[in-house]
């Protein structure tokens, strides 16, 4: 963009200038920053802002008279408003007007207006920036409620790595100038976009936050883009709101025959001593709705009975206890007598409401054996964990291609012993075979099993295997995704591989130059095989014609096409059969398809006879074989 700077001196009129001594104060110059459309700066345009200054001499007095006037250049000038009369020692400010006096072209335009006093010991720099751009950005719609969030806040902890993307739609193409947002809500953050421009039609526009949160509660972020606002409301994190230690911290509740005993680790007893299940203790807790919870505890059989089991079960019901389970697990217990053994047990459930009720009941305790519910802990899960992530077990959807954009392609990696908090964005780099990146948005982990789901998203580089190092919490693993080399034919009628046959098989000149399988015999399992080298986890098509060929009057000969694994007796990966009926040699081919899956670098294609009763050949014509992506 263009540049003027502009550095000429105004004379003021000043008394007593000669030993008068003045300082700006740049901390506090106003600054102002435009961005207008060219030939749509308004012509009525009229910053009023400040110069502030101090008079640091010992004895002097300043003066400055209004209205002069500062040319900036052929488009801008500036003036003072009022007289300032400055006494030694004393601060104050001169008013200042800043006008247009023509439509300036394209260009970015930048002025000091500490120049407005010559006499200053200091200078502040640029303090008006003037940009005249083609097009300004608009849009059709903002969308801050599908703001994709990056990182996370806690509260009195400095933001690193946090921002977020506000999607669009209708955008022009414009040009849009840097923003600094300030939140409300949560203060002590601001929103930073740095200058660009939209693409025509949809996209998104990214901030990062920065600053300290004052506290925890939700961060809003007031956005004005392209004409259009909304607000991105960011959770910000803090102490956690339910804290219980064996027991302590919250009140208790109990249906009747549930008693506290003092031995056994001080815990309750659900049932005591009755065989009847139902038995109910609770409590009710504030939660965060959205946030995760984990609850330990342990349980045995206490007392009644010789050897035998009671089952108990703990859910977190909102609002009430008889309100929705957000999350349920049951358990049993076994044991003789009340010698049994304490087993520590785990609960975890996400809140959905601002009040939870977490409630231990007994399901079952035939002939008096008491639940024992004891040492419940309760706190806040913050960190996004796993127990188990299992890249073995992963789901890829779609292939790769050597030098070919990767395109709806994915990978799901499941896991277990979520614990319901939130992960942010992930980008992981592939490694072996290098240029592509797996992306996942942005969510919550599941309470126990769910997926991850990775968007593939570039270039391979060659073919082979890229990895990706898959991690969530302090779980890491690697996926491995195969990279195919561009698909191409590997046989065409027969030719481009070696081809082998059993006794009773041979080529025939005639009938397309396939080979008769069985050639004028009764005895079936006659093959024709040969051994391609492909690539495991890609899918090949086999395209081939098939018929009766000599032999008796009307009737069939059967036969399959196979591919198995290394070598001949190898695994077989798939098999399809056939029937080929007719008078004599007189019918005609049949077209078929074959296709399967390679699950090694060496597969065995086989074409073999199963049933040619008198003398029935099975015919096998233009075979032809190319991956099939």
């Amino acid at each position: 963009m263009k540049k003027i700077y502009f550095l000429s001196i105004i004379i003021l009129l000043f008394t007593g200038i000669g030993k008068a001594q003045l300082k700006l104060d740049c901390e506090n110059l106003m600054i102002l920053d435009e961005m207008y459309e060219v030939d749509k700066v308004p012509t009525s345009l009229t910053f009023v802002g400040v110069i502030r200054i101090k008079n640091i001499a010992q004895d002097n007095n300043v003066f400055l008279n209004a209205g002069t006037v500062l040319d900036l250049d052929q488009y801008f000038f500036i003036k003072n408003v009022i007289p300032v009369v400055l006494l030694p020692g004393a601060s104050g400010t001169i008013p200042i007007a800043f006008e247009l006096k023509t439509q300036p072209p394209i260009g970015e335009y930048k002025f000091d207006l500490s120049f407005l006093i010559p006499e200053a010991e200091n200078r502040c720099g640029d303090s008006v920036i003037i940009k005249v751009v083609d097009t300004l950005a608009k849009v059709d719609e903002l969308n801050c409620s599908n703001a994709a969030v990056t990182g996370s806040l806690a509260e009195g902890s400095a933001a690193s790595g946090v921002s977020f993307s506000v999607p669009y739609t209708g955008g022009n193409g414009g040009i849009y100038g840097e923003q600094t947002i300030r939140s409300t809500g949560v203060t002590g953050l601001t929103a930073k976009l740095e200058a660009g421009s939209l693409v025509d039609g949809s996209g998104s526009v990214t901030y990062t936050v920065e600053g300290t949160p004052s506290s925890s509660g939700v961060a809003n972020f007031d956005i004005d883009l392209g004409g259009k606002s909304c607000t991105v409301s960011i959770p910000v994190g803090g102490d956690c709101d339910v804290v219980v230690t064996n027991f302590s911290g919250t009140t208790w509740g109990t249906t009747s025959n549930v008693q506290r005993v003092t031995d056994q680790g001080g815990g309750y007893a659900l049932g005591w001593a009755t065989k009847y299940s139902g038995k109910k203790l609770y409590t009710k807790l504030e939660t965060t709705p959205g946030k995760s919870y984990t609850v330990s505890f342990k349980t045995k059989k206490y007392v009644g009975g010789d050897k035998g089991s009671v089952r108990g079960k703990v859910y977190a019901a909102s609002g009430s206890i008889g309100g929705k389970q957000v999350n349920s697990a049951s358990y049993e217990d076994w044991g003789y007598k009340w010698s049994s053994n304490f087993t520590d047990r785990t609960f975890l459930f996400v809140a959905d409401s601002n009040v939870t009720y977490l409630v231990f009941e007994v399901t079952s305790n035939w002939k008096s054996k008491d639940w024992l519910v004891s040492e419940v802990n309760i706190g806040c899960n913050n960190t996004a964990n796993v127990e188990e992530l299992n890249c073995s077990g992963k789901v890829v959807k779609g292939s790769l291609t050597e030098g070919v954009t990767a395109s709806d392609v994915s990978f799901d990696v499941p896991y277990t012993g979520g614990n319901g908090v939130r992960y942010e964005i992930q980008t992981v780099s592939s490694t072996g075979v290098t240029g592509l990146t797996a992306k996942l948005e942005a969510g919550n982990l599941a309470v126990g099993s769910g997926n991850l789901t990775y968007t593939v998203e570039g270039v391979p580089s060659s073919s082979g295997t890229a990895s990706f190092k898959i991690s969530i919490g302090n779980k890491t693993c690697t996926v491995t995704v195969p990279v195919f080399k561009p698909c191409e034919s590997m046989i065409s009628n027969f030719s481009g591989v070696t081809w082998q046959m059993t006794s009773n098989v041979q080529k025939v000149t005639d009938q397309g130059g396939g080979y008769a399988l069985g050639w004028a015999t009764k005895y079936s399992g006659k093959k024709l095989y040969t051994a391609l080298e492909t690539t495991p986890g890609r899918t090949y098509m086999v395209t081939f014609k098939t018929k009766k060929y000599v032999g008796g009057d009307h009737g069939s000969v059967y036969g399959k096409v196979y591919a198995v694994s290394e070598s001949m007796n190898g695994k077989r990966i798939k098999t399809s059969s056939y029937k080929d009926w007719g008078h004599k040699w007189s019918s005609n081919f049949t077209n078929r398809v074959f296709t399967f899956t390679a699950n090694s670098n060496k597969t065995y294609l086989v074409f073999e006879v199963t049933k040619n009763w008198k003398s029935k050949d099975w015919l096998v014509s233009d075979v032809n074989l190319r991956c099939s992506d």
